[in-house]
């Protein structure tokens, strides 16, 4: 049976939750792990596809073909990739990126430089917000790590908050991806359905997640997925998904612009 990699982060539960519950069946292997360990297997084909950051499409000297079942992404506020900062942001001269992302830490690099024509220091940290700030100004947490950390830290700005007030265009997070032929139109299917499932049914999702982290309420993370994530990987994903590889190869930050190329899902 083939095996897909995807994240357990709060952000990939409407997809999840089904296939985890037996609520969708999959025909797949479904694997969990972090989004940078999908990454991994993915390139050593020990993975067949994987939900991976989205820089990795033009990272791996793979073919990668793209399911448009879903992805992860923003428009505006996404509350879980954030820039804490201790000082003002005028007087930031070190950053400290979180290890666990590369899609993130360019997206800050690209803010910070681009549109506030700043030029710090960046240091690769595990992402531990006060040993982070005993090195650096400002800290980029990402994901659940993030989302935990939203009340606690007022002195922050959002990342696709910044990039949606810089483009007009969503910033996408994470993509379907696998090899030529490992996605077919029953896999995509499936996707969707437990998509559609999960998003009519955020509270039931939202009340199992909150019994392992009580932090916040219920209604604060059915908002999270209802109005700071989205699923849609539509023509305006896509724009901002290909202005995003533009930054990244004009800064040399990959050695190729890479092709789109989608599985037929039909």
């Amino acid at each position: 049976m083939k095996k897909i990699g995807i994240s357990t982060y709060l952000n990939t539960q409407p997809v999840m939750y089904p296939l985890q519950n037996g609520i969708i069946k999959p025909s797949f292997d479904l694997v969990e792990m972090l989004p940078h360990e999908c990454s991994e297997k993915l390139l050593d084909k020990t993975l067949d596809a994987a939900l991976i950051p989205s820089i990795e499409l033009a990272k791996s000297k793979d073919d990668y073909f793209i399911s448009d079942s879903f992805c992860i992404s923003s428009r505006d506020m996404v509350k879980s990739v954030e820039l804490f900062f201790k000082k003002d942001l005028e007087d930031i001269k070190t950053v400290a990126l979180d290890s666990t992302s590369r899609t993130s830490a360019l997206l800050t690099k690209i803010i910070l430089e681009e549109k506030f024509e700043m030029e710090p220091e960046y240091i690769i940290m595990e992402p531990n917000i006060e040993k982070m700030f005993e090195k650096a100004d400002a800290a980029l947490i990402i994901a659940d790590n993030a989302l935990e950390l939203y009340t606690d830290y007022p002195n922050r700005f959002d990342l696709a908050e910044e990039w949606y007030d810089m483009t007009g265009l969503p910033f996408v997070f994470a993509i379907l991806a696998g090899y030529e032929g490992s996605l077919e139109p029953v896999d995509h299917d499936i996707f969707k359905r437990s998509l559609e499932y999960g998003t009519s049914h955020l509270d039931e999702i939202c009340k199992d997640w909150h019994k392992k982290h009580p932090k916040f309420t219920v209604p604060f993370y059915k908002d999270y997925l209802k109005e700071n994530i989205r699923f849609e990987f539509g023509e305006e994903e896509k724009k901002g998904l290909n202005l995003f590889y533009d930054y990244a190869f004009l800064r040399n930050e990959i050695s190729f612009f890479p092709e789109m190329k989608f599985y037929k899902s039909e």
